[in-house]
């Protein structure tokens, strides 16, 4: 869980009539995190409850929340504002929810530390953040592992360099998201933003572009070999 006692809050009207009668000087950050849950909802098409449980906010008891601090309550809402900042360029809700709940778990293994979380995902020679711009979720907490020290980044590490298909010439964008280019619902497959920027790349980037090519070459080449039909 990250910040549970927040979720409580944001959720259960009564719990929090009865917190801000003995912490009014917490009103405006409470509010401001209320707002932040509002905007996820709106862009990943949950719920405000479902929000929460995405980012690791689940609901508890109302037993702890007369010892939820302001500076928990501070770093709920940098927590919160750092989703929202994932999510900022991607078009479709479907990988925004699935933004949400790799963060909670990259957060959870970074100790909570969100300056540690940030870090890592501006490392690398092609960094997590930068895979998060084209859609690619799963390659974007896959990158921002590798860059964590310590097990969990020296299993990443390992496994990533254990991988006989990988090397410096593979491509960044996976076969399955370029293959949805030549789709006539491309724009909805991927966003148009995101589609935007896939096109760019395959022109700019030699490893991507290359790799485009081939799929393309073997897959006229599997077609001249059907059968002509009589």
């Amino acid at each position: 869980m990250v910040f549970h006692g927040v979720g409580a809050l944001l959720t259960q009207p009564g719990w929090l009539t009865a917190w801000l009668d003995e912490h009014r000087d917490r009103a405006e950050l409470f509010l401001d995190a209320f707002s932040c849950v509002i905007r996820l909802g709106s862009q990943t098409g949950l719920e405000e409850e479902r929000v929460l449980v995405q980012i690791g906010c689940e609901i508890e008891t109302e037993q702890d929340l007369a010892k939820l601090p302001a500076d928990e309550l501070a770093a709920c809402l940098d927590y919160m504002r750092w989703n929202e900042k994932l999510i900022s360029d991607l078009d479709l809700a479907v990988d925004k929810r699935l933004v949400l709940s790799g963060a909670a778990r990259f957060f959870l293994a970074c100790n909570r530390n969100l300056d540690r979380c940030r870090a890592a995902m501006e490392q690398g020679t092609f960094s997590a953040n930068k895979y998060l711009y084209f859609g690619e979720v799963a390659e974007a907490w896959q990158a921002a592992f590798r860059a964590l020290e310590g097990p969990r980044g020296d299993h990443a590490r390992v496994t990533y360099d254990d991988n006989p298909f990988v090397n410096e010439r593979t491509p960044h964008l996976t076969p399955g998201r370029v293959e949805m280019l030549e789709r006539e619902d491309a724009e909805e497959l991927l966003g148009s933003r995101v589609k935007e920027r896939i096109e760019a790349h395959l022109k700019s980037c030699e490893n991507c572009g290359r790799a485009d090519r081939r799929r393309k070459a073997a897959r006229a080449r599997q077609t001249a070999e059907l059968p002509v039909a009589l």
